[in-house]
């Protein structure tokens, strides 16, 4: 599968680009009641998101209650391929789709449990770029990467509220900040490299494929003087195009 193809299986298939807003209410409500019903702790949830598997039944219960609800597994905990496949980003090809399927179906466990989480780590290992995307839109997540960026960086919030509408100051603190959200939103990574796939996944929604390739193609190869420099100069680079990536935060 090509280094674009981005991890849109599972729970983390519901983008908020591409659900309805009836639909993203719907996930987010199957989100609380799951984490309700299984005790999971959410931020544990949200490390399993992007890779960091929390060794918890709990975050296995979880993933069952959750596939219930969106059909992906069955109570009697039948992995139910069909609806999997008919929910995988459009940008997955049908021999990609049936790749990681092939590999990732006749996944077991001791447990039903154990059996959903063992699905969902399988096809997070069986993507290349285990984007980390904010697929829950669970907004109350984007808001801790937020003040988490905040506090780490100490930039003024009325700079960054100004920097969202296009307001560019030179401030290191500022630019610390940008460094430390595009990163928790899994747009650039630790070492400053722009990924490109969950860009176009946030950007495929709305554009064509000439344009996004154009503007990535422009902006992907920007650079700074230090990471968080470059950080700052894609973010200006990406909203001076006509994408303007003012919904990050």
């Amino acid at each position: 599968m090509k280094s674009s193809v981005i991890v849109a299986v599972l729970f983390l298939t519901f983008s908020a680009h591409g659900l309805t807003p009836e639909q993203q209410a719907k996930v987010k409500e199957h989100f609380k009641d799951c984490i309700a019903t299984t005790g999971a702790i959410a931020e544990d949830v949200h490390k399993s998101r992007e890779g960091n598997f929390v060794d918890d039944p709990k975050i296995g219960a979880f993933v069952f209650c959750f596939f219930k609800k969106v059909g992906f597994m069955n109570e009697a905990g039948d992995f139910q391929s069909e609806v999997v496949k008919a929910k995988l980003s459009p940008e997955l090809s049908a021999a990609d789709v049936e790749a990681v399927l092939g590999k990732c179906s006749s996944t077991t466990g001791k447990d039903n449990h154990e059996k959903a989480y063992n699905i969902y780590k399988c096809y997070w290992g069986a993507t290349p770029n285990h984007v980390k995307l904010i697929d829950f839109y669970d907004q109350t997540h984007v808001y801790m990467r937020f003040k988490d960026c905040l506090m780490s960086s100490e930039a003024d919030p009325l700079a960054v509220r100004y920097l969202r509408g296009g307001n560019f100051v030179d401030d290191p603190k500022l630019n610390d900040f940008v460094f430390c959200f595009l990163q928790s939103v899994g747009l650039m990574d630790i070492n400053g490299n722009i990924q490109v796939g969950t860009f176009k996944k946030y950007l495929r929604q709305d554009f064509g494929e000439d344009d996004i390739e154009n503007i990535i193609a422009k902006c992907e190869s920007v650079v700074g003087k230090n990471l968080p420099d470059k950080a700052m100069k894609v973010f200006k680079c990406y909203y001076n195009s006509p994408f303007r990536f003012v919904f990050l935060w």
